[in-house]
């Protein structure tokens, strides 16, 4: 069976279906990642938590999966590096996963409407 999905119908679901830059979602989450980890950590030095019972350790703790994380300032940068660094991987494996579930939901929606045109 041939695919005859005119160039109107093929337009419109493109532009239902958009995908996402890969490139440019990946730098923005890791960007926002990266922001997130140094506020939050920012915050927590300025207002003197690092070694508060509610807040402090918790931060601290991530210095297991971060090496070279702690609540200083230079270890304020090096956590944001990492951070940013997961934001970057997750945001690529996320918006790669959106532009495949996508196409492939496109790909099943082009043959049905094919299966179902009376001509």
């Amino acid at each position: 069976m041939e695919n005859k999905v005119d160039l109107n119908e093929a337009i419109v679901l493109n532009a239902i279906f958009a995908k996402i830059d890969k490139t440019a979602f990946s730098l923005s989450s890791g960007l926002v990642f990266s922001l997130s980890m140094f506020v939050i950590t920012a915050i927590s030095i300025i207002k003197g938590n690092g070694s508060d019972i509610t807040i402090g350790p918790d931060l601290a703790m991530l210095s297991y999966y971060l090496p070279g994380y702690s609540m200083t300032w230079f270890g304020n940068i090096i956590g944001s590096i990492y951070v940013g660094m997961i934001g970057l991987v997750l945001g690529w494996l996320f918006a790669g996963l959106w532009n495949l579930t996508h196409y492939l939901y496109l790909a099943i929606l082009i043959n049905k409407v094919d299966l179902f045109r009376i001509d």
